[in-house]
């Protein structure tokens, strides 16, 4: 009885390891099968070749931070707008004593305005442009290449073969967003020049899940 009673017992153990194998292929199976169905309400799922699959996706985070490139030329330009109002005002002063008639000092005044303008686009125009324009992009990893998608009337799409891709490099703050930046060799539309340029994914969530994906399939090349 003790023989039957511990065979019985291995066993059960059995199709218990068996069965929870089977429960973890199955629930890994579905979170794969919800995970590209939710790929595919991206747009960029209508630009992929039959052959080609989404890997990630995702837009740029909402309460999105300005890069620290990006903020400098915001301070610059705050600097900029502060010298040409000071310049203004001065100016101002200055030809508000002098005689009638026409003098080089009267035009001090509107010098002053091309660097105002200047300093108004640095500081508060440009930081809108790039909030605005970020909204409606789509960044995205398939099996052969990355892409930047630019929804909105008329749709612009920009790829990058994994081969054309190198130097990577990602930074992230506190909550886990960041950026990944890539140099790509990009052919001319005439075919006979190639250059290359820095681009990114920019203020994207849970970026270093993003470059560990990104890393591994430029590494693949």
């Amino acid at each position: 009885m003790k023989k039957f009673g511990l065979a019985g017992d291995c066993q059960a153990v059995f199709i218990l390891t068996t069965v929870l194998e089977y429960d973890t292929i199955f629930i890994a199976k579905l979170k794969e099968i919800l995970m590209e169905k939710e790929l595919l309400d991206f747009n960029v799922s209508k630009h992929i070749d039959e052959n080609e699959r989404v890997l990630w996706c995702a837009n740029p985070v909402k309460k999105a931070r300005l890069l620290p490139s990006e903020r400098f030329n915001v301070l610059l330009g705050v600097f900029w707008t502060a010298f040409a109002v000071a310049w203004l005002v001065i100016s101002l002063k200055i030809t508000k004593n002098l005689p009638s008639g026409f003098s080089i000092e009267r035009l001090l005044p509107s010098l002053a305005i091309p660097f105002l303008v200047v300093g108004l686009y640095f500081a508060l125009v440009m930081p809108l442009i790039i909030i605005v324009s970020r909204k409606g992009i789509e960044y995205a990893l398939t099996t052969k290449r990355a892409i930047i998608l630019y929804c909105g009337k008329k749709e612009k799409t920009f790829s990058y073969l994994y081969e054309d891709i190198k130097n990577l490099n990602f930074a992230c703050d506190e909550q886990g967003n960041g950026y990944v930046t890539f140099m790509a060799t990009v052919k001319r539309k005439n075919g006979k020049r190639s250059f290359s340029k820095i681009y990114g994914f920019y203020n994207v969530a849970k970026v270093k899940m993003l470059y560990k994906i990104f890393s591994s399939k430029v590494g693949e090349k």
